[in-house]
């Protein structure tokens, strides 16, 4: 059978079936051995490597780790490993994050079988890895797998590869021409090494020294390093730690401030007992800190509700930190107020009927900011996988939801958006309420008079429409709710609210004609119905003109719009019986399909298909 699977192998029409057999045989808990077959499969499936389709090399990445995880002490796949790592190398960069996860993974599982081939990982891999991590994207589960290489890397023991080089190596890239965005991750393999190191003592009184480094790059690596150690192990018989964490959150730079906040957080993870009570007692003494350390206070919850020890260990502060924030909800700042309620989401996670129940309590305060801050929390509730919170948040949804009829702007805006986001992820939640709160929902996709504000700049006056922000809001929770909870509309009186839309403003016209486009995809027939009352504010869209003063940028807006609006129409226009709409087939014969609108139609329509 494996014989024939080699002449499979070999074929680009069966290769990919025959990969995922491979990799089903290779992954199996029998350990079915393949001999003398071994040496072979691994040549295959490394040759595939370097072709340029993705699932081809995907397959591959994930049959080798496979076929090294159950086989890679076997004497025949030795002799395999320099040719794969050399083949896998390009595949270690930013181009496609998921395919150098999948060959960092293969890396440090070939490192973990065979521990020699730590040189030629040396040569080959570690440069494409330190390339990498000056790279702002790195994160996930690339970082990760990039993380655990290093971490074998300091396991095999090679002669030429030690903890200290690969320490200068990593250090080195912070100072070398490494973006400051990429500091966090480099910081995260450092922490890896240094962590797990005998001689991790003297490494860490360095970087607490560091951190009240004179040079901004120093300084900055150093509080990344210090904590995600700190996340690792319990900081606080280093002396120095909160001082210059401390000293750096008052610092001039922006980046330190910020790294500063993060290590404060991320040192506290290390031992709860002590640092959390310190940045309570800090947030409530240091009001020109208060942001930066609810910044800490944010990591410290991220940070521990991934796991069930932390969850356990943040459970003993759980009401004190829940008192705290409850006392910020209502800060003048919208930045203080926004990582106030990520906090409040994610603690809902970890205790959904305790803190639901206190946030459907405050939808009552007479304060506006606090109405605001707790509607913003449900959509840090909000996954893509069940959670307990979500059977919790359908039973009490209804008294978030009636603040949609609310008279301030601010809790408005975050009912829409939380609204939309609950909508996107967790319909099943809204859904059986939806139809009580659509009329509401109508009503702010509306210009309102009374949310236009004149500005009077010397010589000149100018308008401001305060509801813009909220009509957008509104018709993006209306896009969204084509997709997840088609069934609870009414297409016609649906479709009558976008009558406006398709006049207003220039972002709101795009997205007008991105949910026409949508249903025509989803509710053909009904839109059919509705299309006649459409035709007047399209032909206005697809015949307006820029002022004569307008800028270039005006002018290239206004032929996006235009060109916009075309391609809206192209999708009506292959609807089923759409010759059935007379109006509709006069306006594209009279104005769509005539001069020049006719080109940009023809070109739009020959792109499109």
């Amino acid at each position: 059978m494996l014989k024939l699977l080699i002449e499979r192998i070999s074929n680009e029409v069966t290769f990919l079936a025959t990969v995922q057999t491979i990799d089903l045989i290779a992954s199996s808990k029998h350990k079915i051995e393949f001999g003398p077959h071994l040496a072979t499969i691994l040549k295959e499936l490394s040759g595939y490597l370097r072709k340029k389709n993705r699932q081809i090399k995907q397959s591959s990445l994930a049959a080798l780790t496979s076929v090294v995880k159950t086989h890679g002490k076997n004497k025949n796949a030795a002799g395999s490993y320099e040719i794969i790592l050399k083949e896998l190398s390009p595949l270690v960069s930013d181009q496609d994050l998921h395919l150098a996860h999948l060959a960092l993974r293969l890396t440090y599982t070939i490192l973990h079988a065979h521990s020699s081939t730590a040189e030629v990982i040396q040569a080959t891999v570690l440069p494409s890895c330190h390339q990498l991590l000056r790279n702002s994207l790195l994160q996930g589960v690339a970082l990760e797998s990039m993380q655990k290489l290093f971490q074998e890397l300091v396991k095999s023991k090679s002669k030429k590869i030690s903890y200290d080089s690969l320490l200068k190596d990593l250090r080195g890239l912070a100072t070398e021409g490494g973006s400051k965005q990429s500091f966090n991750a480099i910081a995260q393999c450092i922490a890896v090494l240094v962590a797990g190191s005998d001689a991790r003592d003297a490494d860490v009184k360095k970087f607490v020294g560091d951190m009240a480094s004179k040079k901004d790059s120093e300084r900055l690596l150093a509080l990344y390093c210090v904590g995600e150690i700190g996340t690792r192990i319990d900081l606080t018989s280093f002396d120095g730690v909160k001082g210059n964490i401390l000293s750096s959150l008052d610092h001039q730079s922006e980046d330190v401030k910020s790294a500063a906040s993060v290590c404060f957080g991320c040192v506290a993870c290390g031992n709860l007992t002590k640092f959390l009570p310190e940045i309570l007692q800090e947030v409530t003494h240091h009001p020109t800190r208060k942001y930066l350390l609810l910044g800490s206070l944010r990591e410290v919850i991220v940070r521990l509700s991934g796991s069930k020890e932390g969850k356990d260990n943040l459970t003993k502060h759980f009401d004190e930190v829940l008192k705290l924030l409850f006392e910020h909800a209502d800060h003048t700042e919208e930045g203080t107020r926004n990582i106030v309620s990520e906090c409040l989401g994610k603690l809902a996670l970890i205790q959904p009927e305790t803190v639901v129940l206190q946030l459907k309590e405050r939808t009552k305060s007479p304060t506006s900011k606090v109405r605001a801050t707790i509607l913003t929390a449900l959509k840090y509730t909000i996954f893509e996988k069940s959670l307990p919170v979500d059977k919790v948040l359908k039973e009490h949804i209804a008294a978030f939801r009636d603040l949609i009829a609310d008279k301030e702007i601010e809790v408005l805006k975050a009912i829409l958006i939380s609204l939309n986001y609950i909508a996107h992820h967790k319909p099943k939640i809204i859904s059986s309420v939806l139809a009580k709160y659509l009329p509401q929902l109508y009503g702010e996709t509306k210009i309102k008079p009374e949310l236009i504000v004149e500005i009077v700049l010397g010589p000149f006056k100018h308008k401001n429409d305060t509801g813009l922000e909220l009509r957008q809001a509104a018709f993006e929770c209306m896009y969204t709710l084509l997709d997840t909870c088609l069934t609870k509309l009414d297409i016609s009186e649906y479709c009558s609210h976008l009558v406006s839309a398709l006049t207003d403003e220039y972002d709101i016209q795009m997205l007008s004609h991105l949910i026409l486009i949508r249903l025509s995809k989803k509710a053909s027939t009904a839109l059919l119905g509705a299309l006649e009352q459409l035709v007047e504010p399209l032909r206005l869209c697809v015949t307006s003109k820029a002022k004569d003063e307008a800028v270039a940028q005006q002018v290239e807006r206004n032929n996006e719009l235009i060109r916009s609006c075309l391609r809206a129409l192209h999708a009506i226009n292959k609807l089923p019986d759409i010759e059935s709409v007379t109006k509709f087939q006069d306006f594209m014969k009279g104005t769509v399909l005539t001069g020049d609108l006719a080109k940009i139609f023809n070109e739009l329509a020959s792109t499109s298909s």
